[in-house]
């Protein structure tokens, strides 16, 4: 079985680093889709703070005082929609509400149930992500209704 880690020496920033998974065949699928998504993010540093541009690291392991690499935060979505910050994430985040809803409440079931969720199991899927748009409720609102329910309580 051939290594699917694609040689990343040489890549200066993370997009570069991801962009190397997309010409790979085995990885490309996956990495097309879900990278651009975390592209949008790329001001952000490991701990939520604002940054324009990566940090240099020489070989004493400090953090140099001259920026680096100019963060580049645009993206192209899978459905084509061209992003160039996190507001224009946040915004087709909105357009796609009841999608983004469905996956959280499915990625949340999953995750409290310890398994993958079964074909009866998405009435109560889609019946809890249908009641979150329609209540306006919030995460708190979601685990109380997934704990809360029969694909929960029957594991």
């Amino acid at each position: 079985m051939p290594a699917l880690e694609p040689d990343t020496r040489g890549a200066s920033s993370i997009r570069d680093q991801l962009l190397l998974y997309w010409e790979k065949a085995a990885c490309a699928d996956c990495h097309q889709t879900i990278d651009p998504w975390g592209f949008a993010l790329e001001r952000y540093d490991l701990i939520g703070a604002l940054r324009m541009h990566y940090p240099v690291l020489p070989s004493s392991g400090r953090v140099a005082s001259t920026p680096g690499k100019v963060v580049d935060a645009s993206a192209r979505l899978p459905n084509g929609v061209l992003l160039q910050h996190e507001g224009e994430l946040r915004d087709e985040l909105l357009r796609q509400q009841g999608a983004f809803t469905k996956q959280l409440v499915r990625a949340f079931f999953i995750h409290a149930l310890g398994r993958l969720l079964q074909p009866a199991d998405e009435w109560e899927v889609d019946r809890i992500a249908q009641t979150l748009l329609d209540q306006e409720g919030g995460f708190q609102d979601l685990v109380r209704w997934c704990l809360g329910s029969s694909v929960f309580l029957k594991g």
